[in-house]
């Protein structure tokens, strides 16, 4: 790891604090105002622990791996399935239905597109996020069709789905997920810093929204797994696309904070920005900064837990301790 990764690694934390400050505390207040009908997740506690769990993220083995099909052969009455937003319009058009959708990002109109945005046309004009980075190519279709779709499909089944989010959602984001009408709406602070330090952003969220902290982990992945672990009380983990990694063939500007680090280098250097490492099964992906942030925050949260995760996605770089590789079918057999 050169110098220049590891200054960047060190001042993530420091950075995402002082960008959201302003905007979670807005957000906490606007949800302690509309907060009608959400319950606290806690109340959620031991709802998982009847059956296996298998946890969705979003990462691209989820597609070039065929993990979707897979688990699709699998009998949906022997397993919850909790998945978080960026995988649930893919789960709902192959007909899965999860049981639980997990909600962290505060941005205040992209995380819209993962549920349907009525507002897409205006929210594009200026934004490439999604054209640009999205490791779904079929998603990458900004068209106001295919986003007609997004809307009528979540709305149609998300009568059958609990959403778990945060407290600090944008109100744009949670007046449309109030729109669709979940079966069930639970809430949590996200645990940004330690509460018990003087100044805590933490405990100020706390104190506004009363919801049950949650360590996430900076991710809405690893937030879905604490759910299912420690409040789910679930005895036997899942997971699939949780790569936290590019595979080799991937452009560098089309990773998610390319832009950003464009900005904080000489185009010479950029290369620097990307770490390269090898798979269990000797392929190599590489990871930006913030994905070897974000990895390396749950890898130290798995090596602590009571029970190890299956790491099914058979791809990407998140292995250690308290990992067990292995396939969706030796999971549901084992």
């Amino acid at each position: 790891m050169n110098l220049k990764f590891s200054k960047i690694l060190e001042a993530i934390n420091d950075i995402g604090w002082r960008k959201h400050h302003g905007d979670l505390i807005a957000n906490a207040k606007s949800f302690k105002n509309n907060r009608s009908g959400i319950e606290k997740v806690g109340n959620l506690s031991g709802r998982l622990a009847e059956k296996p769990t298998i946890i969705v993220s979003a990462g691209p083995s989820l597609i070039r791996e065929k993990k979707l099909f897979e688990l699709s052969l699998q009998d949906r009455s022997t397993f919850d399935l909790v998945c978080i937003d960026a995988s649930l319009i893919r789960l709902l058009k192959i007909g899965i239905i999860p049981d639980y959708c997990v909600v962290l990002d505060p941005h205040p109109t992209r995380m819209l597109r993962w549920f349907g945005d009525y507002e897409l046309a205006k929210h594009i004009q200026d934004d490439d996020y999604f054209l640009r980075q999205d490791m779904d190519v079929d998603f990458r279709d900004t068209s106001l069709k295919k986003n007609e779709e997004n809307i009528k499909i979540v709305n149609e089944y998300g009568r059958q789905i609990s959403l778990i989010c945060s407290a600090c959602l944008a109100p744009s984001l949670l007046d449309r997920l109030t729109d669709i009408k979940f079966r069930e709406y639970y809430g949590f602070t996200p645990l940004v810093d330690n509460p018990d330090d003087e100044g805590s952003l933490t405990r100020t969220l706390y104190e506004i929204t009363k919801m049950n902290c949650l360590n996430t982990g900076g991710n809405v992945g690893c937030c879905a797994w604490v759910f299912a672990q420690f409040i789910g009380l679930s005895k036997k983990i899942g997971a699939i696309g949780f790569d936290y990694s590019y595979y080799e063939d991937t452009p560098f500007d089309e990773t998610q904070t390319y832009l950003e680090l464009s900005k904080i280098c000489e185009p010479s250097e950029i290369d620097e920005l990307f770490i390269f490492s090898e798979s269990l099964d000797g392929r190599k992906f590489f990871q930006d900064p913030t994905f070897y942030w974000y990895c390396d925050n749950f890898l130290s949260l798995l090596s602590n837990s009571p029970r190890p995760m299956y790491n099914l996605s058979n791809a990407g770089l998140l292995y250690g301790n308290n990992i067990i590789e292995g396939s969706i079918a030796d999971f549901f057999d084992g």
